[in-house]
């Protein structure tokens, strides 16, 4: 009954888009996602079981390192991914109702315990966690605590994450498989305190310790230090050489969110900047 109820679900998401696309004009990009979690709740769920899911997030650069990880993957095989970017439960239930093997998605930061959930991932990619949109996301410990509590029980997944956070060395404190990657160290513009216990962080050139043992200090692997652009793209290779794939070389402009336009003769490159990370 629930592979009938999961197909019938799919049939009339995809027949909605097609209305949507064809005769009302509208692109309509995460509309099917959005219908097939209304018909089947637990859509995402079953559309995960027959593939192999990496899922990525952080406050910056979820969609670049996306990017770089649908190329590495690929050499695996095909992949499903969204390609606009749409990073809520809607655009990754749109992306899991394509037929295939592999599945790379970003994810919001407020959404991705529930990806986890829901998704079984075999890896989950943490980049970052900063201060952004503080009337929805509140303290970046907020964000922190709840990848904690989802990270805690993902027993089958693999976590990929810069050590040099300490919101993210804590939110994967008691995870079962983690890969703790250090470049070199960098200090936290929130990381005065500790998120695990409260106490106050010792910093020392970007490396950071505590008395009750959260520290960067010891990684699972330590490169040198580079961009934001560059670490990111480092955690992708990371991360598809865990699912299987060789690394690949990844330039990191062509990752950048940037499009280049002509008006009156004149050729522009606009480039979505939103925070200091992208600033740089």
């Amino acid at each position: 009954m629930s592979d009938y109820r999961l197909k019938a679900s799919v049939a009339v998401s995809h027949f909605s888009s097609f209305i949507l696309k064809q005769i009302l004009r509208k692109p309509g990009e995460t509309f099917p996602g959005r219908i097939l979690l209304a018909l089947n709740p637990s859509g995402i769920k079953e559309l995960s079981a027959n593939k192999d899911v990496v899922l990525i997030s952080g406050t910056n650069g979820k969609t670049s390192t996306t990017k770089a990880l649908v190329q590495s993957v690929s050499t695996l095989g095909d992949v499903t991914t969204s390609a606009s970017g749409s990073n809520l439960p809607r655009g990754a239930a749109t992306a899991l109702m394509k037929n295939l093997p592999y599945a790379v998605l970003e994810i919001d930061e407020l959404h991705l315990p529930q990806l986890i959930k829901e998704a079984h991932p075999k890896v989950v990619v943490l980049l970052n966690i900063t201060r952004d949109q503080l009337h929805r996301m509140h303290e970046v410990k907020r964000v922190a605590d709840r990848w904690h509590d989802a990270a805690t029980p993902a027993t089958s997944t693999k976590f990929v994450i810069d050590v040099d956070d300490p919101f993210l060395n804590y939110a994967t404190k008691d995870a079962s498989r983690v890969m703790r990657i250090s470049f070199g160290g960098r200090r936290h513009p929130d990381g005065s305190v500790c998120p695990s216990c409260g106490a106050y962080l010792k910093w020392h050139d970007g490396i950071y310790d505590c008395t009750c043992g959260l520290t960067n200090k010891n990684p699972d692997q330590l490169l040198p230090a580079g961009s934001a652009a560059y670490r990111n793209a480092t955690l992708a290779n990371i991360a598809a050489q865990v699912m299987g794939a060789k690394p690949i070389q990844v330039d990191e402009k062509a990752l950048e969110r940037s499009v280049t336009k002509e008006y009156a003769g004149v050729t522009a490159n606009i480039r979505l900047t939103k925070n200091p990370a992208s600033w740089n």
